[in-house]
């Protein structure tokens, strides 16, 4: 459950980043690493 967690986290900070930051790559990344750890 606290990976499920983690993820809709790191998915809503994307959300807000994303149209902030020029590294939205990086966090696509981020976010892809972590689901594959699952």
């Amino acid at each position: 459950m606290k990976y499920i967690i983690l993820i809709f986290a790191s998915f809503l900070i994307a959300l807000f980043v994303y149209p902030v930051a020029n590294a939205d790559q990086q966090i696509i990344m981020e976010i892809e690493g972590m689901t594959c750890k699952l």
